[in-house]
């Protein structure tokens, strides 16, 4: 192998490990890209999840609240029966 098919060599070794590095770089990118739309996600996540959490311990009241309600029609639906 003289000197030129060496140089050859070398360039398509070189250019070859080029093109890695920049699918490499691409892939990184996108790996970002994709772990910002996670981070973005999560965000939205757990503020749906206190929300949900917000609603929850209303809807607990609420239905406390009613059932006192009908606790009370029917202590006065059996006294009016009583009388």
């Amino acid at each position: 192998m003289n000197i030129d098919e060496r140089l050859e060599a070398l360039a398509a070794r070189h250019e070859a490990l080029i093109q890695t590095v920049e699918l490499l770089a691409q892939m990184h990118q996108a790996d970002r890209e994709h772990l910002e739309a996670l981070a973005r996600n999560q965000d939205t996540l757990a503020r749906n999840h206190e929300a949900l959490a917000r609603n929850h311990e209303t809807l607990i009241q609420i239905l406390d609240r009613v059932t006192r309600i009908l606790e009370d029609h029917d202590g006065r639906l059996r006294r009016l029966e009583g009388q």
